[in-house]
């Protein structure tokens, strides 16, 4: 398992995050998973999404402080995200291939 700054134990906020989507730009498989709040490690039992080339993953259920960890298909982090409550429509951007909004 790779690393990143966000695989830490952590408070959820209150407040729903805006709509949250993840779009692949590569040829690389990469898995989504929630990280613990707990344990600050990911919820591996649990794939929210495996995204290939230009595929997307979108939801609109997650609290404000939420994590999630990308990881490549050994299972190694990719990079990791944290949501925040930021202006609607606002483009956080691309790193490393894959584009992070929220709606």
């Amino acid at each position: 398992m790779g690393s990143c700054d966000f695989a830490v134990p952590y408070t959820r906020q209150s407040g729903n995050a805006p709509e949250f989507i993840v779009a692949n730009t590569l040829d690389t498989q990469y898995s989504l998973y929630w990280i613990d709040t707990d344990s600050g490690q990911p919820y591996l039992d649990n794939v929210y999404a495996t995204l290939n080339l230009n595929e997307m993953y979108s939801a609109d259920f997650w609290t404000v402080g939420d994590r999630m960890m990308v990881t490549d298909s050994d299972d190694a982090a990719f990079l990791c995200l944290k949501k925040k409550t930021v202006r609607r429509g606002k483009r956080l951007g691309i790193s490393n291939g894959l584009m992070f909004s929220l709606k």
